[in-house]
């Protein structure tokens, strides 16, 4: 691997766009048999033309660092003595991103083209997020423009019910209010000042 890494760097700084595209996608293959995995075609094609740079959201939510993605991805050592654990619904899928707080996103390696799934690691919910790497590419554009919220801060609860709550929140302050007020009259009288 180490190789690879320093032919890629070589090609990097002295050749074409063909050369670091085979040494792309070279590395990309030892990766995977590291992994022990064969990717989606679609997640390839797009870790091979990344569309993202700088300080977009898609470099958080669709990584392309392979040694980030190692990390993430190499199977947990035991430690210790094997105690009786629940199913972890993530088991067989592939990290690729994160929202850098505590929802992270996963493809199915198994897959020839991969739906994206995101896991709340603080609600323990998983599910599927989009079809395709490429609705997955449009949600990462539109939440960088500010269009959309992240799977984790969309509500699913209906508007005239966010009214209500709201209108619940103004009563209840005017009605501590009220109730302050009179606690303070009372004690006014209490200690003969009114």
């Amino acid at each position: 691997m180490e190789y690879v890494k320093a032919t890629y760097e070589a090609c990097r700084l002295s050749s074409g766009r063909i050369w670091l595209d085979l040494m792309e996608a070279i590395l990309i293959e030892a990766f995977e048999k590291e992994l022990g995995l064969t990717l989606p075609a679609d997640y390839k094609a797009t870790l091979l033309d990344y569309p993202f740079a700088g300080e977009h959201t898609g470099t958080e939510m669709l990584v392309n660092d392979l040694s980030l993605l190692r990390s993430w991805n190499l199977p947990a050592r035991p430690q210790g003595k094997k105690r009786a654990k629940k199913t972890d619904p993530r088991e067989g899928y592939f990290m690729i991103g994160s929202d850098c707080s505590e929802t992270v996103f996963f493809i199915d390696p198994k897959r020839k083209s991969s739906p994206v799934w995101y896991y709340e690691m603080e609600t323990g919910k998983f599910e599927l997020y989009v079809a395709s790497i490429r609705e997955y590419l449009d949600k990462c554009a539109k939440i960088d423009a500010g269009e959309e919220l992240y799977p984790n801060e969309a509500s699913n609860i209906p508007e005239w019910l966010k009214t209500i709550y709201a209108i619940a929140i103004f009563l209840g302050f005017i009605l501590f209010g009220w109730l302050v007020y009179k606690l303070v009259v009372w004690f006014q009288i209490k200690m003969g000042v009114l």
